[in-house]
């Protein structure tokens, strides 16, 4: 049973769900009075506001265009019973909205912001970004625009003095604090009623003596936003590693949902390494961030990839708490057959994690058609049928994939299964490469594998082995029931990743 299980959440090939998450606390008198998390991607932002005492929850979402918003929602339920339902939308000259199924009347004004009372942050976000310096501003407060006795107060005035990293908000004589930086809200502050909200993702934050703190980095014209974390009882310079992406579009925890179970194993690994005495660096993947701009992250290399995660080492050499000569990569997946290409640029040591040893092209056949065979021994009783039929339909389309770059006819710019042709060329030709590369690199690389990888199986590293062992600076560790994301059949993160790494690095020294 554990083993079905295990197969319907980690096989999947090419679907992943991503997200940039924002979360807030909210104290009321310093006691903790709720919670907030923002989700972003682009221009429309969702809301899920927590009030502890209330036992309400209000879900929201807001989406801008130009220089106003376009349109807003939200649903309030207390006790899990929803007691407001309200939808609005505005093109610059009147509000349509409703509430609960039921119009309310048209708002016919010009040059409105959005500022609803719902502990809506993105609404002073967005408002920051239009304006600058000192001014007035008409804003619209739709909680109040749903009932008859506040409709009218539901547009009003507000003032407005921004300078540096705080705004000083004022409507209806009610003033509020904005502090921000360049990336978003830090805090909210609501002195006449105690209110604080506050971000705790960021500043630096201790939880279990470890310290997590954002940095950013530029790599080829554009902002990656990471996570360095390490433990809080600093003695002498730590080791520090790096850790590389693997295949999809992926934020700096490798954060996915998979049959309805999220995982994240970079942000686990980070966790576990931390606890180890390990520095940890984890970003955002270049195509995450692109595509969270709104710009085409298929025109990526995978050569980027590689060029991000030495940036990467260089903004880490900017800390003093960092041993400079003790800097390793570790890659997972995609990642982990890069590691030696890295390796070629900078660092001391390398992490490969799952890695492949073939073709990439040929991965693509091979791993389906192995994914295949355990699924149809396993499925006894057509529990396993979806997966069974995701399969048949993935097959023919790699084949075809396949058959195409044999023959040369693949085309750089088409897109074949979220791929360009492009990119599976540079791919197949890395991948094809990479034994080659890890006999030759004359630096210390420990490849880890899991006896459950339906991605890259282990079977695959079995076959190379004495190739790549000729190398004495590699080491090979395969774990018993790990899956190709690191987590074994309880879906729990494997600890044998991290504490083989520890003793690795113990024996390098």
């Amino acid at each position: 049973m554990y083993k079905k299980y295990f197969l319907m959440i980690f096989i999947g090939l090419f679907i992943y769900s991503f997200s940039n998450e924002y979360n807030f606390i909210i104290k009321v008198m310093n006691s903790d009075f709720g919670s907030i998390k923002i989700n972003q991607i682009n221009n429309e932002f969702e809301t899920v506001t927590e009030i502890y005492s209330q036992k309400a929850k209000i879900s929201a979402k807001t989406t801008y265009e130009d220089d106003f918003y376009k349109s807003y929602s939200f649903n309030m339920k207390v006790n899990e019973k929803t007691v407001a339902d309200y939808v609005s939308n505005y093109d610059g000259k009147k509000v349509i909205h409703s509430v609960n199924s039921i119009e309310l009347p048209v708002i016919n004004e010009s040059n409105l912001f959005i500022v609803d009372n719902n502990f809506i942050i993105d609404h002073f976000w967005y408002f920051l970004k239009k304006h600058e310096g000192k001014g007035k501003a008409k804003i619209f407060i739709p909680f109040l625009s749903m009932n008859n006795q506040t409709f009218k107060n539901s547009i009003v005035d507000a003032d407005y003095d921004i300078k540096d990293d705080k705004m000083i908000f004022t409507y209806s004589g009610l003033r509020t604090e904005v502090f921000f930086d360049k990336n978003f809200i830090t805090k909210i502050s609501i002195p006449s009623q105690g209110i604080e909200i506050e971000r705790n993702d960021f500043k630096e934050k201790i939880e279990n003596n470890i310290i997590s703190e954002e940095v950013s980095f530029e790599s080829k014209g554009l902002i990656l936003n990471g996570t360095l974390s390490y433990p809080a009882l600093l003695s002498n310079k730590m080791p520090l590693i790096i850790l590389v992406h693997g295949s999809g579009v992926l934020d700096r925890d490798e954060r996915f949902t998979s049959a309805g179970i999220e995982i994240a194993p970079f942000y686990d690994l980070a966790e576990e390494l931390n606890k180890k005495g390990f520095a940890v660096f984890r970003y955002d993947k270049r195509n995450f961030v692109l595509n969270k701009l709104g710009e085409d992250y298929l025109e990526v290399s995978i050569y980027d990839f590689i060029d991000d995660a030495i940036n990467a080492y260089n903004k880490m050499l900017e800390f003093d708490f960092i041993a400079k000569d003790r800097i390793i990569f570790a890659g997972h997946s995609q990642g982990a057959t890069l590691i030696p290409y890295i390796l070629k640029k900078a660092g001391y040591a390398g992490i490969s994690l799952s890695p492949a040893v073939i073709g990439f092209v040929d991965l693509m056949v091979y791993q389906i058609e192995y994914q295949q065979d355990i699924i149809n021994e396993l499925n006894t009783d057509g529990s396993l049928d979806n997966l069974v039929d995701m399969l048949n339909e993935y097959l023919p389309h790699v084949k075809e994939i396949k058959s195409k770059f044999e023959s040369n006819e693949l085309k750089n710019e088409e897109v074949y299964m979220g791929f360009k042709g492009s990119f599976i060329k540079e791919s197949d030709y890395l991948f094809e490469n990479v034994v080659e590369e890890f006999v030759d690199i004359n630096k210390n690389i420990l490849i880890i594998s899991g006896k459950e990888d339906l991605k890259t199986p282990s079977i695959l590293l079995q076959e190379k082995e004495d190739e790549i062992l000729k190398n004495d600076k590699i080491s090979i560790k395969y774990i018993e029931g790990m899956s190709h994301e690191m987590y074994n059949q309880y879906i729990v993160f494997e600890p044998l990743v991290s504490e083989s790494i520890f003793k690795w690095y113990e024996n390098l020294k």
